[in-house]
């Protein structure tokens, strides 16, 4: 079953002992990625012994088309890698930024190696949780547009974009035919 796995997006691990730890940031850099985001985890520590745990590396890689698993496994042999379900988790997870990671050593967005900055900045930062109900209410707290909002409140609003884009588009009219106080 997982030989026949297909995805476009990987969640990997490589520890150290894997064959590819030394080159990790250079293969992920190299293999013509649509995006990527890699980090080397040095500051874990062991939470029964307070030693500090063995480095490696986690990564968020994404293919423009997918991938099975095992066209995966080539590049990164000895590593841990399973199909990322949720890019948003993933890239809080690089920097420890997740509830189930707050014990866990913080990293920083700029220990980060990535080839699209922004869109890493976007997805890795924490958003606030999104109610429809309050669309009118963010819109005059600044979210005039689809791209705003989901720069606040991320990939939970994908299922009401069009919604969004209605109502803001109504607001806008709105303003655009108040008259002048």
């Amino acid at each position: 079953m997982i030989k026949t796995l297909r995805a476009r997006t990987w969640f990997i691990t490589i520890n150290k002992s894997a064959n590819c730890f030394d080159k990790a940031t250079e293969t992920v850099a190299n293999i013509g990625l649509r995006f990527y985001a890699i980090i080397l985890h040095d500051k874990d520590t062991n939470i029964e012994t307070g030693e500090l745990v063995e480095p490696h590396y986690h990564a968020l890689i994404e293919y423009e088309h997918a991938r099975s698993f095992e066209s995966i496994r080539t590049n990164f042999e000895g590593a841990h890698i399973e199909k990322a379900q949720n890019s948003r988790a993933v890239a809080q997870y690089l920097l420890h930024n997740t509830p189930q990671s707050k014990t866990k050593a913080s990293y920083s967005i700029d220990e980060v190696t990535t080839n699209d900055k922004p869109r890493y900045e976007m997805i890795s930062v924490e958003v606030e949780p999104f109610d429809a109900n309050q669309i009118e209410r963010y819109y005059n707290e600044g979210c005039t547009g689809i791209l705003a909002f989901y720069r606040r409140f991320g990939e939970q609003i994908k299922s009401y974009q069009m919604l969004i884009i209605n109502i803001c588009r109504e607001l806008t009219i709105e303003e655009t035919i108040r008259p002048e106080e």
